[in-house]
């Protein structure tokens, strides 16, 4: 039952996610290309058009997401979920895992196009004498060029947040689903319910992350000698790091993170058990 709901949500969801980021890719793409003309007004309106796209898109994703999770879940759209032979668990661990997938997507397609974007205007300004052929070269050779030059503990740093990041997306979205439904009001107003629900949770949240952060004053400072990476711990204020030098700060206050989504899961399965049970 967890395959065939997590193919039913990604056949539902897919086509429209597909669409945003094969539209925006194109838009991207050629904002990129004006970016590397030798028209001032061109390439300025290029780069502003690619960076806006490149943002706006995985906030669609967002959107889209949070809006069809809450529908077919504990909305209008809920008949078919409500109907399903299957467990709280399951329902939630498929929904969950195609939103994840979804949102991580448009967030690497986000990164990329950003990247795009700025290179493409650092070789357009950087050499203007050049050929239109030429920029383009230039900007694929100082991509390769960072990519070779980035440290391994940089980017295992990049991609545990970004799947932090994304986890801790996910799992506001199930959670303010789950408070919303427990509004008395919530059928009469579901806009309204989700809305508050949705706003209470992140400063919930963000209170809880930042009281975390202050009572664990370390940080761990990640940095590379002749190649390899070498890690530091600082005990003290997280603002005494301005005085180590270059490399990545990691404050383990932030690690707070990992139980404050364990408890949202928690409570976004309960919730969501409790009402399937009630179908």
């Amino acid at each position: 039952m967890f395959a065939k709901i997590f193919k039913y949500e990604a056949k539902e969801m897919g086509w429209q996610l597909l669409l945003y980021l094969a539209v925006g890719l194109a838009v991207v793409f050629a904002s990129g290309l004006l970016s590397l003309t030798n028209q001032s007004f061109l390439a300025t309106t290029g780069t502003t058009i690619g960076a806006l796209v490149a943002i706006i898109i995985p906030f669609l994703v967002f959107i889209m997401g949070s809006k069809y999770y809450y529908q077919t879940t504990y909305g209008q759209r809920g008949y078919f979920t409500n109907t399903l032979p299957a467990s709280g668990g399951t329902v939630l661990g498929a929904k969950s895992l195609w939103l994840f997938i979804a949102v991580l997507l448009s967030i690497c397609w986000s990164c990329l196009a950003l990247g795009w974007v700025i290179f493409t205007q650092m070789a357009g300004s950087a050499g203007p004498d050049l050929s239109f052929g030429d920029k383009f070269a230039a900007t694929w050779e100082a991509i390769g060029q960072l990519l070779q030059s980035t440290p391994a503990y940089l980017i295992i740093t990049m991609i545990v947040v970004l799947l932090l990041a994304t986890a801790q997306f996910v799992l506001w979205v199930v959670s303010f689903s789950a408070l919303a439904n427990r509004f008395g009001f919530a059928y009469l107003s579901t806009n309204k319910a989700v809305t508050i629900s949705a706003i209470l949770l992140y400063v919930v949240y963000e209170a809880v992350l930042a009281l975390f952060t202050f009572l664990v004053p370390a940080t761990l400072h990640i940095t590379t000698t002749a190649g390899s990476a070498q890690t530091k711990l600082l005990i003290g204020a997280i603002f005494s790091q301005t005085n180590e030098g270059a490399g990545v700060f990691v404050p383990l206050g932030m690690l707070g993170l990992i139980p404050l989504l364990i408890v949202g899961y928690w409570f976004a399965h309960n919730s969501l058990s409790r009402h399937l049970s009630l179908r």
